[in-house]
């Protein structure tokens, strides 16, 4: 049997609610079409020595290809094998006696901290789900139980422990089928025990983000890691989640161009310990030491988002090509 779909994974930006996602705060971002991912995906089962294959025009290796039994065995140190085999391990059984090809037609470069990842992750375990545990309906495995575990398997083999906000927000904007942008609220539900996170749309059709700014680039490689083992460190991290969760909650209460102006500032005070030792970064924020601003997401690089127009952007000295993202020009474009 031959099944075959492509998906489109939208790309991603992190607003409020940065570290205290991981403590059972809420999340707010935001899904937009360009750029994406659109993948290729095709099963055939059964088949002898069954093998995965994965194709790429922007990996330093074009073809990647294994065996599928060697997705139980210890996995490489080649960092793009070392992805795909921990994203598909929780499939194994599934998997033995298939032949899978994944063609990524379309991608976005990670240091724009958009979630290039999180859509590879999100995309393809959607394909697997539809085939193997039979969700027909996309927006089914939002809520399935089983489907999160797999999931947060894969995100724990690939990176450790992470809220999967990032995979949950993509999956409910390609579940819906969205053409356009749209905001989110992303909650893991660390109370009831269970996988499955609270995802909602947030103010579907009612707020007006043509005032929400841009997604400016840094130029300057995000590293999570690193930032969250230095967060580990502070003696007040806790106060610190419950901080950036209120910002959060407030956001969500009132989410003004105002209130996201005001918040901007409470949030880059609690983390400014972050990244006082990046002098590009530090340079960046002088510069738009006039317009409100904040970092995006825990590694505090890839982009910042501005909450100001793309044409005071270009007074302020960048390049239209800094502008990774606008509001106005998406929102006005639907």
């Amino acid at each position: 049997m031959k099944f075959r779909r492509t998906v489109k994974i939208f790309a991603k930006g992190m607003l409020f609610g940065e570290y205290a996602v991981l403590q059972g705060f809420p999340a707010v971002a935001v899904t937009f079409p360009s750029p994406c991912f659109l993948i290729d995906l095709t099963l055939l089962q059964p088949a002898d020595n069954g093998k995965i294959t994965i194709k790429s025009a922007f990996f330093r290796v074009k073809e990647i290809e294994f065996a599928s039994s060697s997705l139980d065995e210890s996995v490489e140190k080649d960092e793009d094998s070392f992805f795909f085999k921990n994203l598909l391990a929780p499939w194994s059984k599934f998997l033995k006696e298939c032949h899978l090809t994944i063609d990524i037609k379309t991608s976005f470069m990670p240091s724009l901290g958009f979630g290039s990842s999180s859509a590879i992750i999100a995309g393809i375990s959607a394909f697997l789900a539809e085939y193997f545990l039979g969700f027909e309906n996309a927006s089914d495995l939002l809520s399935s139980e089983e489907f999160w575990l797999k999931l947060r398997e894969s995100l724990m083999r690939i990176q450790g422990n992470g809220s999967g906000y990032d995979i949950g927000v993509q999956l409910a904007s390609y579940s819906r089928r969205f053409s356009h942008t749209q905001c989110w609220k992303y909650l893991n539900q660390l109370e009831k025990k269970t996988a499955v996170p609270l995802i909602e749309n947030f103010g579907e059709n009612s707020l007006d983000m043509k005032t929400w700014g841009c997604f400016v680039k840094t130029h300057s490689y995000s590293n999570t890691s690193k930032v969250l083992n230095k967060f580990q460190t502070q003696k007040n991290k806790y106060q610190l989640v419950e901080a950036l969760g209120e910002i959060s909650n407030l956001f969500l209460q009132q989410p003004t161009t105002e209130n996201i102006a005001f918040l901007m500032k409470e949030s880059r005070e609690i983390c400014s310990n972050f990244f006082s030792d990046d002098l590009f970064l530090q340079d960046i924020f002088k510069r738009l030491d006039s317009v409100p601003f904040k970092t995006m997401g825990a590694g505090g690089g890839d982009c910042l988002w501005v909450l100001c127009s793309q044409a005071e952007l270009i007074k302020l000295g960048f390049q239209e090509s800094d502008i990774a993202f606008a509001f106005e020009r998406e929102i006005t474009s639907v």
